[in-house]
């Protein structure tokens, strides 16, 4: 991701103020910090083991040129050598559309549970919030 060490760090920020809502204590919430930064904000990390069941993995997500260069750095593992592409930018001309299909599911096919934004986005909250939680009690 190109974040930068900025918005990385108010990612952490975010995270840590949401568990401190909760109650987790701010000596939690600052291990948990570093934890994140130590995991995920470094530049070109070598692989590493966050959840064991996957092994060792590629996480750093503070890619801008600005984050800090991990002191281990394999730029070469990851894409374009640890050198992040903007996005294109959206308009007419690039824009692509989903192709329609009569296999998709509908509001009125039966079984299938329907979701709305607002759900998922409450669903992920919750699991940021839960990680959290469990990162903070492993440690």
């Amino acid at each position: 991701m190109d974040l930068s060490p900025s918005e990385f760090g108010y990612f952490v920020t975010q995270v840590g103020l949401a568990a401190t809502s909760f109650g987790v204590s701010e000596e939690d919430v600052s291990t948990v910090a570093t934890a994140l930064q130590k995991l995920f904000g470094y530049r070109c990390s070598p692989p590493a083991t966050v959840i064991p069941e996957m092994g060792p993995t590629l996480n750093s997500i503070c890619q801008n040129e600005k984050c800090p260069l991990d002191p281990m750095a394999t730029c070469a593992a990851y894409p374009n050598n640890g050198t992040v592409m903007e996005p294109p930018k959206a308009n007419s001309t690039n824009n692509s559309t989903m192709p329609s299909s009569t296999s998709e599911p509908t509001a009125t096919t039966p079984g299938v549970p329907i979701f709305t934004n607002a759900a998922s986005t409450i669903n992920l909250g919750h699991g940021i919030i839960f990680g959290v939680f469990v990162l903070a009690l492993g440690m």
